[in-house]
């Protein structure tokens, strides 16, 4: 270490962290204090109406075809999705898909993004194209999927304490 020390420096770490973390919170900072704190009223706004919200939201339907599949195809997923006084951009719904263990969870799951497709009633329909893996289906294991509801904005996924909406 004695040898090492005139060529190791925080200089570089310093830096990243300046120029990753506590410069953009400073910013980020100062934005919300203007004018009276008018931007982080917003933000305390947008949360309360989120966390408000939250138990109007729920899946009423998932559709999906049980026939037969083909190795490597892939399946049409819908979800009427009830959002309540949110929004489709306020929400997105992900279509979690994998192997179903022996313990009937999804093993090596993965997400797919669902795209709004319509909307009537109070309710939104999602779709997604489930991809079939060959390898799984080939060695006949189960292969399952569930639909996640997360809250989003300027489509970035935002953790709030809400409480879960049962997975189909």
């Amino acid at each position: 270490m004695a040898k090492l020390g005139p060529f190791v420096s925080a200089h570089r770490m310093v830096r990243d962290y300046v120029s990753g973390l506590y410069g953009p919170a400073a910013i980020a900072a100062a934005e919300r204090s203007a004018d009276n704190y008018a931007g982080a009223r917003t933000i305390a706004a947008w949360r309360r109406h989120v966390i408000d919200s939250w138990h109007h939201v729920h899946v009423d339907e998932v559709e999906a075809s049980e026939s037969v599949a083909d190795l490597s195809s892939t399946r049409t997923v819908r979800a009427r999705v009830a959002l309540g006084p949110l929004s489709a951009g306020e929400v997105e719904v992900q279509l979690v898909h994998g192997a179903v263990g022996q313990a009937a969870q999804l093993e090596g799951a993965h997400t797919t993004k669902m795209t709004p497709e319509e909307s009537s009633d109070g309710h939104v329909t999602y779709v997604a194209e489930l991809p079939l893996n060959a390898t799984v289906m080939s060695l006949q294991i189960a292969f399952g999927f569930c639909i996640s509801l997360t809250v989003m904005v300027n489509e970035q996924v935002i953790v709030l304490p809400l409480p879960s909406v049962a997975s189909y």
